[in-house]
């Protein structure tokens, strides 16, 4: 019976990354190896549904045997990055993956994933702390990500830094969505197009867009 329900997640996680088919894809809350989550590695079978050939992963939560985190899976090579820790109030810490890419297409951009606190003075400044140190990284540069916040709270900050919000229906929750907390912001790129998309294993709905 465990390893049924072990297989369906695996399956079920698969499909859903397959389906977006994406050179860049910024997860959050992923599980290696814990209890909750019947042992699954999602980071490497998310890796492999991808088709990813470069990825990093950041820990929020530690279970033993298993932990938590962030992760960015890339199409092409991750030339440099880094892990930034935010101050929180919440018992479980909150990172953000910053990377310099090459795309497979050759392509090289700045990107930032992350997953910020619910509290609204403390995302807040966590946002502001991650912007600070995401325009230190060349352009141009993309923030993805849970910022647990709506658009009109982010777009100030997101506008002071440079960079764009990128357009889009509410994520969150995923059965029948009413806002939208989940983010994409872009500086130096072009929007070709965007979408929501409803994923099989998770309790928001993904934000994709094309850039060029």
């Amino acid at each position: 019976s465990a390893n049924l329900v072990s297989n369906l997640l695996f399956e079920l996680l698969a499909a859903g990354v397959r389906s977006l088919d994406s050179d860049l894809l910024a997860l959050q809350e992923v599980d290696q190896f814990m209890v909750r989550s019947w042992f699954v590695d999602q980071v490497d079978v998310a890796a492999r549904a991808a088709a990813a050939t470069a990825s990093v992963y950041a820990k929020t939560e530690t279970i033993p045997p298993g932990t938590a985190g962030n992760v960015l899976l890339v199409r092409g090579q991750i030339l440099k990055s880094d892990q930034f820790d935010f101050r929180t109030t919440s018992k479980m810490r909150r990172t953000a993956v910053l990377a310099s890419v090459r795309l497979g297409s050759g392509e090289e951009l700045s990107v930032a994933t992350t997953h910020l606190e619910m509290d609204r003075p403390t995302q807040l400044a966590q946002l502001e702390e991650l912007l600070e140190e995401l325009l230190l990284w060349p352009a141009p540069r993309l923030l993805l990500g849970d910022l647990n916040m709506r658009p009109e709270t982010a777009r100030p900050l997101l506008s002071a830094a440079g960079l764009t919000l990128v357009p889009g229906g509410p994520t969150f929750p995923a059965s029948n969505p009413s806002a939208r907390i989940d983010h994409m912001a872009i500086a130096g790129l072009a929007l070709r197009s965007t979408r929501v998309v409803r994923m099989p294993v998770s309790d928001h709905r993904a934000l994709e867009a094309e850039l060029g």
